[in-house]
This record gives structure tokens, C-alpha cells and sequence, in this order.
């Protein structure tokens, strides 16, 4: 470690020494300060930083200041006054009595610096001097759960999306390139598109002449982008230049994703006041094309039905990765989810993974066993999880891996009504299928394309069985499809039936515990940043503050058994 890098608070001052003897002790910071070494990051992060330049603060105090600001669930800018003006944070931390210059703005710039694989570093050392003291069973059984958090988006329409998207143009012009700002403006009158809102039961024919002016603005905003990219690219460096591009690319892909060319004489899907709707109005740039004797061609867009509509669409210009997610089918939420592996006895967390609201659970499992085996050498004997974990491509997986995946299995559905087919035996050994009523069959056909045998009952036999009406409406018969992971479900079925599998969901329920003290107590039910990237660094910072927290009770619960305080262990 240079020499120069960093501000040397280890002298202290007597002012400082004088003040800190005389203060009660904060036991909680003390015993956390005893029992993790922050030293280990002065090493870890020392590459980051030059000799040249103002000193920086020591990476070891930053991290101590990560805790503090997690643990406490504060703002940068709440932390900032905490820090300047609570002497047990300064203590803790290792900065002088009388020193009030940390600004929130030291924090950012370090968490910039070392970005998201500084953060996994962070995690993955804490976790590792958890681990060497002895807190981690080997043989104990892993938890997988995934929890939602809550984006600061608002929620907008279509047509909202792409005034936002034009703004964000706009907005990036006014700060890198003034005089392309300068003919952005005068071309495009953003200030009025802008105040384009809806109103209280505004009529169709009103939101018709909203869409289509906002919606040829954009596309007339991309042309422009284009033909600046073209005729010099407004004298930007391929940096700067790149942002325009970035900002453009999302505007098109918003009206890709949301609109197309309306090729009816409607005003939009089911209009049927169309006839009576007045010619769309022409945008600004149209107008002054127009003004210069060019001919001007009008196209009419119409917003996608929902079915048109792509499923992993941009919801907000501001944050392309946002997405919309669902809790039920009846709860929605706005937001990043984060992927948690936890461990079953002593409830610390392995890894934790942020992915978008809309992504489905349990895509990452074994991607994040296998880091953590590489990291810290630990493989689970078995993985505990929700219904949404338990597909049959995770179940085979772990069968191969010698992992024992536990999961609920989805309810069998039927959507004719009729009997579903757990309600059938399927004999592999004799390769027959029998049917509630007792008749079996051993006439089959072969789908390769679904990977299934397709079992086939006889119009005879459904004819005069009396539960026919309870199990299939068709004349031909009753089929049963019995797929080629037959055997992996059969399997899941007898172990879900078993004791111990109950116990295993019972051990399961425990993460609830773990998600509410992540969320409420530690800040993660609000992502604090827009995008994955950042979501996943608070998701880190979460993860090893919830890891010190748990570590410390559960010292504190082997020291009550021995009777012996936390202070002598640490």
C-alpha cells in the first residue's frame, strides 16, 4: 500500500483521545469493529487509488461507512450528518473528534470506484472470516427464496413513455452540446410536447390527436439523431456522441415496442367514432418542412394491443432494466428482484443475485452454487425452495450434480375440466396407464418433439365407462401424457409426502424472517438506484450487513449457552 494514498487519522489528537475516553462505549460497534478486519480492504482495494492527488480516505474507513449507512438504512445525505456529528460513528469509523468535512459526495465517488465487483469482494470476504469460525455447517441444507423491491418509476402509459424518452434526449443535448441543444429546440418544440397529458375521460378522439403528435415527434427525433450521425455528429467526441445514440436507441425501441402503423381508417383499435375523428394534426417538424415547400407524407400510428405487445418491454426511459413484475395474479409491483441463497441452520447468506421484476425465479440456482463453491468451497446436499424452484430441467440438473432439490410440484390441470392425470397409475415396468375406473390401456404413440408417450384409451371403453362425464368430453376417448421426466416427478411426489420433507419446508418458512429483516430493517424493500448494475451493489451491501448482524447473535447465543460474554470470544 503507497505511503501517499490516504488521509493518516492513526495518530489521532489529543482533543480527540481526551473526548473518546471519557464516552460511554457503543457495545454493538465495538464488538462488530472486533470481530470483522476492514483492515484486509486497504490491501484488496489499494490498486484502485494513485499517489498523484488529494489523499483519500482509507478504503477500511469507506467500508466501516457502507456498514454504518446499511445497518441504519440511511440516504447519502442522512449519512453524511450522522457521521459528522455522532461521535460513536466517528470512533467506529477512526476519524477525529473535530473533523466535520465528509461530504455524501466521498461515498459516491467510492462506490463508483470500485463498483459491483468491489461489492461481491466485500461480501465474499466477510462471508470468508464467517466461515473460518466455524459458523457454516458443511452438511447443512441451502435455502433459495427471491424477494421483490420497490422502484421509484412511475408508473406511465405508451404514450408517456415516449415523451420521457424525448426529454432524456433533450435533457443530455442541454449538458454535453449547447448548439446541438440550441437546434434540437428550435426544431422540436419539447417544452409543448411535454405538457401533452391526458385528461380526466379524455374522449378517443382527443387521445388519437395526443398519440399521433407525440409518436411522429419521436420518430422525427430519430430521423434527426440520423442525420446527425451522418453530417458530423454535432462536433462530439464517439463518447458523447455514444450517450446521443444510447438515448435514441431506447426512444426507438419504446416505439417499436408500443406502436405501429395504423393501416385502418379507425382512429385506433375499436375506434368506431374514426369517421367523425378531425385530421390529425401535423408535428413541428412536418410544419416547418412544409413551410419550405418539401412534401410532407402523414403517417397514422395506432398503440399495440396488449397481445401485440412485447412481454420484457422498456417501462421507463429513465431505467431501461426496470421491468414490471408479479407477486400474484391479482399483485403487481414496479422493480428489481434479488435472487437470495441462504443457508438452513445458521441463516447467513451464500450469494445473492439482482435480476429484473419480470424474469422468473430459479434461473441463476446452480450459477450460484457453483460460485460459491469456487469462493468458499461449499456445496449443499440439498436445496430448499418455493414451487418456482422445482422445474423438472432444476430437478435433473441437481439429480446429476448429487444436489436433492426440494420444491413443491405445480398442481396437475386439466382444462377441459375432466379428471386430471394424477388421477391415473402409470405402470413404467409394464408400460400400461389405468384409469380411475379401473380399465387399463397399453396402446400409445410416440412424441418425440414434446418428449412424451401419449397413452390412448378406446371410444369403446369411455363410451360406457359411467364416469365418463367426470373425466373427458371427447367421442374418441381419453388420452394421458406421460413425459420423459416421469420418473424425476414420481420421485419428488414420495420424498414431498415424507416427514421430512415437511420438516424441510417448516426450515424453509425461516426465510421469511431473513427477507423481512432485508427489506425492512436494512433498506432493500426500495431499490435505492436505477439499474440492475447499481440494484446489485445495495443487494451486496444488504447481504454482508445482514451477515455481520446474524453473525453477532449467533456468538451471542453460543456465549449465553457457556455463560461467558460476547467481548471474551471476540
Amino acid at each position: 500500500m503507497g505511503k501517499n494514498k490516504f488521509k493518516d487519522y492513526d495518530q489521532g489528537d489529543f482533543y480527540s483521545a481526551y473526548l473518546y475516553s471519557y464516552m460511554p462505549k457503543n457495545k454493538y460497534l465495538e464488538n462488530v469493529d472486533k470481530l470483522i478486519d476492514f483492515a484486509i480492504f486497504n490491501k484488496i482495494f489499494d490498486h484502485l487509488y494513485s499517489n498523484i492527488g488529494q489523499k483519500a480516505f482509507l478504503p477500511s474507513m469507506q467500508v466501516k461507512i457502507i456498514f454504518l449507512q446499511t445497518n441504519y438504512s440511511l440516504s447519502d445525505r442522512q449519512l453524511e450528518e450522522r457521521l459528522n456529528f455522532d461521535l460513536s460513528w466517528k470512533r467506529f469509523v477512526g476519524l477525529p473528534a473535530g473533523f466535520f468535512g465528509y461530504d455524501h459526495s466521498t461515498l459516491g465517488l467510492f462506490r463508483d470506484r470500485i463498483g459491483v465487483e468491489g461489492y461481491k469482494a466485500i461480501h465474499n470476504y466477510i462471508l470468508a472470516q464467517v466461515v473460518d469460525r466455524g459458523l457454516v455447517d458443511a452438511g447443512e441444507p441451502w435455502l433459495k427464496d427471491a424477494t421483490h423491491s420497490l422502484s421509484r418509476l412511475a408508473n406511465h402509459s405508451a404514450i408517456q413513455l415516449v415523451q420521457q424518452a424525448i426529454g432524456q434526449l433533450e435533457y443530455l443535448l442541454r449538458r454535453i452540446c449547447p448548439a446541438g441543444h440550441l437546434e434540437f429546440t428550435k426544431q422540436f418544440n419539447v417544452a409543448e410536447l411535454l405538457k401533452e397529458k391526458p385528461v380526466y375521460r379524455e374522449g378517443k378522439g382527443s387521445k388519437c390527436a395526443r398519440l399521433q403528435l407525440v409518436v411522429t415527434t419521436g420518430y422525427a427525433v430519430l430521423n434527426w439523431v440520423e442525420h446527425k450521425a451522418a453530417k458530423g455528429k454535432l462536433d462530439l467526441s464517439d463518447d458523447k456522441w455514444q450517450q446521443v445514440e444510447e438515448k435514441a436507441r431506447v426512444l426507438g425501441d419504446i416505439l417499436e415496442q408500443n406502436f405501429t402503423i395504423d393501416d385502418s381508417n379507425s382512429g385506433g383499435p375499436g375506434d368506431k367514432s374514426a369517421s367523425s375523428t378531425p385530421e390529425i394534426e401535423i408535428t413541428t417538424a412536418a410544419k416547418a418542412s412544409e413551410a419550405k415547400g418539401n412534401h410532407v407524407k402523414i403517417t397514422r400510428y395506432r398503440e399495440k394491443t396488449k397481445d401485440e405487445k412485447p412481454g420484457d418491454r422498456i417501462v421507463s426511459a429513465v431505467d431501461e432494466d426496470a421491468r414490471r413484475g408479479a407477486k400474484s395474479a391479482k399483485k403487481f409491483f414496479l422493480g428489481p428482484k434479488s435472487e437470495i441463497t441462504l443457508t438452513g441452520k445458521s441463516h447467513l447468506i451464500l450469494n445473492a443475485k439482482a435480476i429484473a421484476g419480470n424474469e422468473p425465479d430459479g434461473g441463476h440456482i446452480f450459477e450460484m452454487v457453483d460460485e460459491v463453491k469456487e469462493i468458499h468451497g461449499l456445496e449443499p446436499p440439498k436445496i430448499i425452495g418455493d414451487g418456482k424452484y422445482g422445474s423438472m430441467d432444476t430437478r435433473i440438473e441437481g439429480k446429476e450434480r448429487g444436489i436433492q432439490v426440494v420444491a413443491p410440484l405445480a398442481d396437475p390441470i386439466n382444462p377441459t375440466g375432466g379428471y386430471t392425470a394424477d388421477k391415473f397409475k402409470y405402470d413404467p415396468l409394464l408400460s400400461i396407464v389405468i384409469c380411475p375406473a379401473g380399465r387399463l390401456t397399453s396402446m400409445n404413440h410416440r412424441n418425440e418433439a414434446a418428449g412424451a408417450t401419449i397413452y390412448h384409451f378406446s371410444a369403446t371403453f369411455c363410451s360406457n365407462c359411467p364416469q365418463k362425464k367426470c373425466c373427458t368430453r371427447s367421442d374418441r376417448g381419453r388420452t394421458i401424457t406421460i413425459e420423459d421426466t416421469w420418473a424425476v416427478a414420481d420421485d419428488a411426489r414420495r420424498y414431498l409426502g415424507t416427514p421430512e420433507a415437511r420438516q424441510d419446508m417448516r426450515i424453509r418458512s425461516q426465510l421469511e424472517r431473513v427477507n423481512n429483516e432485508l427489506k425492512n430493517n436494512l433498506g432493500l424493500k426500495v431499490s435505492r438506484f436505477y439499474g440492475l448494475a447499481k440494484h446489485q451493489i445495495q443487494v451486496y451491501a444488504t447481504s454482508f450487513v445482514y451477515n455481520i448482524r446474524q453473525t453477532m447473535r449467533l456468538i451471542m447465543r453460543e456465549n449465553t449457552k457457556k455463560g461467558t460474554a460476547i467481548n471474551a470470544t471476540l
